[in-house]
């Protein structure tokens, strides 16, 4: 056999016979796909790389909180060719889930994937979006207003303390 890679050579020469169909069986490869996950004000951006893996092969599904991402990719022989050395899996799974709480506004999820790169919009619930709290006054008590700037000043030091505005100091006891 006359092979062209020295690489594959090497191979040849270390397993003392070509390697072609090594291997009897077909297998399967399951990853985790390394994931960025992204905080904006209102909503969280999560970005997952899925090589090879077309639209249809993919499924993402949300139960109890908890959103699974799985995919799945096959490796064939291309028409006209025939496969000489098998080392790549035959198949290859992706799968990773995320427990998203009650963070998210489940009724309003989003995916694209573009180029082999998944990503998923999650909008905030609105219990996780921030909030302005409004201070009530206490009945019987006029809301105070704002004072203008300088207000309530005066152009002598202020000083605490037991002798504070030149008063005298308490008797000891």
């Amino acid at each position: 056999m006359t092979t062209l890679f020295p690489v594959t050579r090497m191979l040849d020469a270390a397993f003392g016979n070509p390697l072609d169909n090594w291997r009897d069986t077909d297998y399967t490869t399951n990853l985790v796909p390394r994931a960025d996950v992204l905080e904006g004000e209102k909503e969280f951006v999560v970005v997952m790389d899925l090589p090879g893996v077309a639209r249809e092969d993919l499924e993402i599904n949300l139960e109890d909180q908890a959103l699974t991402v799985k995919a799945a990719k096959t490796n064939a022989v291309p028409e006209g060719f025939e496969l000489r050395r098998h080392e790549r899996a035959d198949e290859v799974r992706f799968g990773r889930t995320f427990n998203l709480g009650t963070a998210v506004d489940n009724d309003h999820i989003s995916a694209q994937l573009e180029a082999g790169v998944l990503r998923i919009t999650l909008p905030k619930s609105e219990k996780a979006m921030p909030r302005r709290i409004a201070i009530k006054c206490p009945p019987g008590l006029p809301p105070r207003r704002p004072t203008s700037p300088g207000a309530g000043t005066s152009s002598r030091p202020r000083s605490f303390g037991p002798n504070a505005g030149g008063r005298p100091a308490p008797p000891g006891p």
